[in-house]
């Protein structure tokens, strides 16, 4: 794990991006500085974690006296990968192309703009390989919760430009407000939902919603991050 893309949330009202649904539309991949992160690299990566089984996983990992709680999306064969290189991440004695400043984090001394969120893309430097799958982990539980809503919601549907079929008065998630609701009201695009939380009408694009009966039930981790 030496090339490693820093990512920061991107936090917006609007969970639906202008090219339908993608993962860059609450992430923003930060200026590396090498040639090898780009020519598509960031996409390539990116879309390979569509195209494979991915887990999510919750882990802790303590350095310099500071305990910091992290979330992973990969494969389940590179848990354990990722487990050996992260002290060394932590601390700052491992070698990557281009700073992670996971260390930092570590230290105490994060900065506005740093990266919450990283991208392991070793194996999608030289173009598309949707059979190696990249390794996704950050420290932001509302990060955590949209990435692997994304990742389900492409490996339900089967493709990313369909949306589930809602109904009026069902519950729903919302992955952009990391809440649920109920459909009060149904246009050609948008939903208007009332959210169990604060009892408040949003709208919402009828593709950014997810009937909680469509939410895998095997993966309760998974579900409660967005309770």
């Amino acid at each position: 794990m030496r090339y490693i893309q820093r990512i920061s949330s991107h936090d917006t009202n609007s969970f639906r991006g202008r090219d339908g649904l993608t993962f860059s539309r609450f992430m923003n991949g930060h200026y590396m500085g090498s040639s090898e992160f780009e020519w598509g690299t960031f996409g390539y990566a990116l879309a390979s974690i569509r195209e494979n089984q991915m887990q999510l996983r919750q882990f802790s990992i303590t350095s310099n006296n500071k305990k910091i709680e992290f979330w992973a999306i990969c494969a389940e064969d590179d848990f354990p990968r990722l487990m050996e290189v992260f002290p060394a991440l932590a601390d700052g004695s491992r070698q990557t192309h281009e700073r992670t400043d996971i260390d930092a984090h570590f230290r105490g001394e994060v900065r506005d703009g740093m990266a919450d969120s990283w991208l392991v893309v070793d194996r999608h430097i030289h173009g598309r390989d949707t059979e190696s799958p990249a390794i996704f982990f950050t420290k932001s539980r509302k990060m955590a919760a949209r990435f692997y809503c994304e990742y389900m919601r492409t490996k339900i549907l089967g493709d990313i430009e369909k949306t589930f079929d809602i109904r009026m008065f069902d519950q729903v998630r919302i992955p952009g407000y990391d809440q649920i609701g109920k459909v009060s009201g149904i246009l050609e695009n948008d939903a208007y939902v009332i959210k169990f939380q604060n009892k408040k009408t949003i709208r919402v694009a009828l593709a950014d919603i997810w009937p909680v009966s469509q939410f895998p039930s095997s993966d309760l981790h998974a579900a409660n991050l967005l309770k």
